[in-house]
């Protein structure tokens, strides 16, 4: 083999015949073929819907009902899965080469398709870039993307022939009768009746939804919501919301926070512990829109008595509770966005 490890990554939701090719291609080039699945702790949501173990699963059911895969084939093959990082593309890339276990000298390819500008990252590793062909349907590339909501509209939607592996319609198939498709499919029916009101916006390309969020701690412990509605029904989150056209985004962080948690600290303390603040603005954090949002770190003091201070989940938010902070990354998968993200960014966990 010319190379002894080739690398695929990709979100795989779901996966596709243009996958599998990408698979085939490097199983033919290199000793060993490392699948890396990306956005491995998202909260299920209609852009990553399936968990890491639902993609595997896919991809493993593929491979074994395949013809021309044998089990020595098979054996070759190792997975691995990678966090988001949209704030720190190093750690991605690092964890992305921990999770292949490279090691100098290693002789290795990374197989994709040229899609888009975001398939820049083909070439940053400095490993060799093997490029195979985007594998089209009548002339288009395959896109999980578009069948992936149709799915989550209609489980009974077809897909373009030759667009899925056989097992991964039969995955889908039965996903439909998992309780987690009928959250997902509210969260998709509520995804389009935002977009309806966008229909007649002129400037499609500089639609921004600007919010405000709050990452509060106290004694080692942050301030969490329950996210009462869709979209993200279920999900931890800080407390935030958008921002009106009257109010700074500071102005907005600060009434959203006491709307939707109660808490029992006067306003001029919340506004006098702000320690830091910045604005997350990657494309990809939020679904379909992009959400801006100005996050604002408070530290605050417990009471007089060592307790937290009360709080008490209202307006959008199920619940509110403090919850260490241990708990919080052992609970990364189940924030809402890119929350969790926000809360490693001020605090280091």
């Amino acid at each position: 083999m010319k190379y002894n490890k080739a690398v695929v990554i990709g979100r795989f939701q779901p996966f596709h015949n243009g996958h599998a090719h990408m698979i085939e291609e490097a199983l033919k080039i290199a000793d060993e073929v490392h699948i890396v699945i990306g956005s491995a702790s998202a909260y299920p949501n209609v852009m990553n819907p399936f968990t890491v173990a639902e993609r595997k699963r896919m991809i493993c059911q593929w491979m074994l009902f395949h013809d021309d895969i044998s089990k020595p084939d098979y054996s070759r093959v190792k997975f691995a899965q990678v966090d988001d990082y949209l704030y720190n593309e190093q750690k991605w890339k690092t964890e992305v080469r921990l999770a292949v276990k490279e090691k100098r000298g290693d002789r290795i390819a990374i197989v994709g398709a040229v899609k888009d500008a975001g398939s820049y990252w083909l070439s940053g590793f400095g490993w060799e870039p093997h490029h195979v062909d985007l594998q089209l349907l009548d002339g288009v590339p395959i896109s999980a993307s578009n069948y992936r909501h149709e799915y989550l509209r209609n489980p009974l939607a077809v897909p373009p022939a030759d667009m899925l592996p056989e097992r991964t319609q039969v995955f889908l198939r039965e996903y439909y009768h998992e309780p987690e498709w009928a959250r997902l499919n509210e969260e998709q029916l509520h995804w389009d009746k935002e977009l309806k009101k966008f229909e007649a916006y002129p400037y499609k390309g500089a639609l921004n939804c600007c919010t405000a969020d709050t990452v509060v701690v106290c004694n080692n412990h942050l301030l969490v919501i329950e996210r009462k509605f869709a979209a993200g029904k279920g999900a931890l989150a800080l407390a935030g919301g958008h921002k009106n056209a009257d109010e700074t985004f500071l102005d907005a962080a600060i009434r959203e926070l006491i709307e939707e948690v109660q808490i029992k600290v006067p306003q001029k303390v919340l506004r006098g512990n702000i320690k830091n603040s910045w604005l997350f603005d990657h494309p990809n954090r939020s679904a379909y829109f992009c959400k801006p949002t100005m996050a604002y770190y408070i530290s605050i003091e417990p009471n007089a008595n060592g307790s937290l201070p009360r709080v008490k989940g209202a307006d959008d938010a199920a619940k509110a509770f403090w919850m260490p902070m241990h708990e919080v990354v052992a609970n990364k998968a189940r924030f809402f966005d890119d929350h969790y993200q926000i809360v490693v960014a001020f605090t280091g966990i």
